[in-house]
């Protein structure tokens, strides 16, 4: 027979084991709901995580990221545990939005927007026609029938012969590459044609004639054909002139060792850009591309005659930018931008520099672009007006009439978000800002771009 202290003792072992094991049971519980809540709010941070991606791109294509793989995965697995919890309906919903957001704005693109490539198609058929026969007449007169010419390679020694025999000389000369080959030398730049084991021609780009020859080119590009790139000059066929032999130093291509060649100068009579344009020097010293003449009428006579309004509004200041540039419009794309930027022949130099850039991206990547978000108006110079006139609860008459003497023009500004679309509608790259600025001692208190003009 047992003892009470015994009976005593088994019961209290009894008891603390009945409540270990409650405790235990309790404990589980516990712990599986903290792992609940964690998948919870670690699904919570990362569907938020990706929403301020999406919404940071305003509209630009986000991609894939990590936050977006993880958003996916974690509401993926609560959603088989837990499918009808209200918690996991609304980050179903919130993913849904966020990755369809994430997948950039859309927009409709018109046949109008694409006007413009329709256009350039129709003058590379007019220039792209007269400059081949530009073309076979120069090479006519100026190499077929002429009675020095000089095959390119291999190039002739000029250690070998009398120099005074070669001047003169016509010959065709390929693998022109201006961006890869050009150097410095004696003060001047150079284009080398050749290699060690062929003979060098080394190609004056500050001759007169070369620079006309460009300029054509950069001419044809900025009056029609906005694909064209002076730069991107691997497949120039030019038809060239001896003028002299000289020891230089190539710096571009593979010369990596900066050796000294002995090499033929040439200058060009005419350049090709097959399938595109021929470009020559002319009298007038300003050069010429075949069938430019005849474009230039064509479009003068095609063109609108258009002129900035004096109530033009920002957006639509901002679209009329654009078409200006679309229709190769340059004395339309000037008036857009502030008298004050157009002052000089350096300022005059960068916006053609802008021009050209937005001409070649309108080809490269976007066709359109559209303001979409007007900023308000605020006052940069002067006494504020409307709503930002704040100044007033805090100044006597005595007060804004000395301020008022002390103004000397009163200058508006405002800021216009633009985003930017390709072919498919889709929107590329960051929303574009261009600001704006409006004054009644400038042309008659219209508004005019002074920052982000180009796209």
């Amino acid at each position: 027979m047992k003892s009470p202290l015994s009976s005593l003792r088994l019961t209290i072992v009894y008891r603390l084991a009945l409540a270990f094991s409650a405790t235990c049971e309790l404990s589980s519980f516990a712990t599986e709901d903290g792992q609940t809540n964690i998948k919870f709010l670690s699904a919570k941070n990362y569907v938020e995580t990706f929403e301020a991606e999406v919404k940071r791109a305003e509209g630009k294509p986000v991609g894939e990221t990590y936050a977006k793989r993880e958003a996916m995965r974690r509401v993926a697995e609560l959603m088989k545990e837990f499918p009808d919890d209200p918690r996991v309906v609304d980050f179903k919903s919130r993913l849904r939005d966020a990755i369809m957001g994430g997948k950039g704005d859309t927009v409709v693109i018109t046949e109008e927007m694409l006007a413009y490539l329709k256009t350039e198609y129709e003058a590379l058929e007019v220039v792209s026609s007269a400059g081949s026969k530009k073309w076979a007449e120069i090479l006519h007169e100026q190499y077929d029938d002429f009675d020095h010419v000089v095959p390119a390679f291999p190039a002739v020694d000029p250690e070998s012969v009398d120099v005074d025999d070669q001047i003169g000389a016509r010959l065709l000369l390929s693998g022109f590459d201006y961006e890869s080959n050009v150097f410095s030398n004696g003060g001047k730049q150079w284009v080398a044609v050749g290699s060690a084991s062929q003979g060098f021609y080394f190609v004056d780009t500050s001759s007169s004639r070369f620079v006309q020859c460009r300029e054509a080119v950069k001419r044809a590009r900025s009056q029609a054909l906005g694909s064209l790139s002076p730069e991107a000059s691997s497949s120039w066929l030019i038809l060239g002139e001896v003028t002299g032999v000289n020891l230089l130093v190539p710096g571009g291509g593979e010369n990596t060792a900066l050796q000294a060649y002995t090499g033929w100068e040439v200058e060009p009579l005419a350049v090709w850009v097959p399938g595109t344009l021929t470009a020559y020097p002319t009298a007038d010293q300003k050069g010429s591309y075949a069938g430019e003449e005849e474009l230039m009428k064509a479009q003068e006579k095609a063109r609108k005659p258009q002129t900035v309004p004096v109530d033009v509004t920002p957006a639509d200041l901002v679209r009329l930018h654009l078409a200006a540039i679309k229709e190769k419009n340059e004395k339309l794309y000037l008036e857009t931008i502030h008298p004050q930027l157009r002052e000089g022949p350096r300022a005059l130099s960068h916006l053609q520099f802008v021009y050209d850039v937005t001409l070649r991206r309108l080809h490269t990547t976007f066709v359109h672009a559209e303001p979409f978000e007007v900023g308000p108006v605020v006052t940069l110079e002067g006494e504020p007006t409307g709503d930002e006139d704040l100044e007033k609860l805090f100044l006597d008459d005595q007060d804004q009439a000395a301020n008022k003497a002390l103004e000397s023009r009163h200058v508006e500004g405002v800021l216009v978000r633009v985003k930017r679309y390709d072919a498919k509608g889709r929107q590329v790259e960051s929303v574009h800002r261009m600001a704006l600025e409006r004054s009644p001692d400038v042309e008659g208190n219209r508004w005019f771009l002074v920052r982000g003009y180009g796209f």
